[in-house]
């Protein structure tokens, strides 16, 4: 990772300057985390993760009387799902999308738009119940 030494903002002390040397500011700070700190905050994130999981898991099985299997992986959403998928010889993907009506009102999130058009199986979409 390049280290980040000398930060350029330029300014006309706008509402929006300010908020371009806020954020170079917080970028330095970020920059300058060490390693342990952020493997730390990541190892928190997987195991809080992992306990929702397991536990959600539980839930299912007791209310629906059947066998799931948890698993918990860091890294790009998209990938991950495609991974799983691959490494796991997945049938069905189910996704829920959340709706993002932002984005020239698409219906779909990004996600779930990109999982549909790229998993080599099945995808089932299941909208928000009204």
């Amino acid at each position: 990772m390049k280290t980040i030494k000398n930060i350029l903002v330029a300014t006309d002390f706008s509402g929006e300057s300010d908020i371009a040397v806020e954020e170079a500011a917080m970028l330095t700070a970020d920059y300058c985390m060490p390693y342990e700190v952020v493997k730390g905050e990541k190892d928190k994130l997987l195991k809080d993760a992992k306990k929702r999981m397991m536990k959600k898991v539980a839930e299912m099985e007791s209310r629906f009387q059947i066998k799931a299997i948890a698993d918990v992986r860091y890294g790009d959403v998209y990938d991950e799902i495609l991974k799983e998928e691959t490494e796991k010889s997945i049938d069905l993907v189910v996704i829920a999308p959340h709706e993002d009506r932002k984005i020239g009102g698409r219906l779909f999130s990004h996600l779930a738009d990109k999982i549909a058009r790229h998993s080599h199986c099945d995808t089932l979409l299941v909208k928000q119940r009204a």
